[in-house]
């Protein structure tokens, strides 16, 4: 049985190889994230390590379905979903890549004709 993986020059990687690389969807048949997909995170995100972290967090969000079992057969992702999260926290500390975002703001009420923060804050 051959296993077609995707092809790149590493001498001169292109962004949605890099994605491909750090996510591990190197094996085209069981790749997780088509081209169309990293392309579009790559476009959103605005970079290969906030790229590579939406990657994983879109693989763990195919992979979050409930287990299912009929007879003898059972299906679970659950193994598959801790080790996403591994490197999804592996890969947010590498690239520095906050788990949550927060934008600062004035918490005195807009209403009061206040432009400028109190002087005793």
């Amino acid at each position: 049985m051959t296993t077609s993986t995707f092809t790149f020059d590493p001498a001169n990687p292109r962004n949605i190889d890099r994605v491909r690389i750090y996510t591990g969807q190197t094996v085209e048949e069981q790749s997780l994230l088509t081209d169309e997909e990293i392309t579009f995170l790559l476009s959103e995100e605005g970079g290969v390590g906030a790229a590579v972290v939406a990657g994983l967090e879109l693989i763990i969000n195919k992979l979050s379905q409930p287990d299912f079992k009929v007879d003898w057969l059972t299906v679970s992702a659950g193994d598959a979903i801790k080790s996403y999260r591994t490197s999804l926290a592996q890969m947010r500390n590498k690239f520095g890549v906050p788990a949550i975002a927060a934008t600062p703001r004035a918490v005195y009420r807009p209403d009061s004709l206040m432009t400028d923060a109190p002087e005793d804050w």
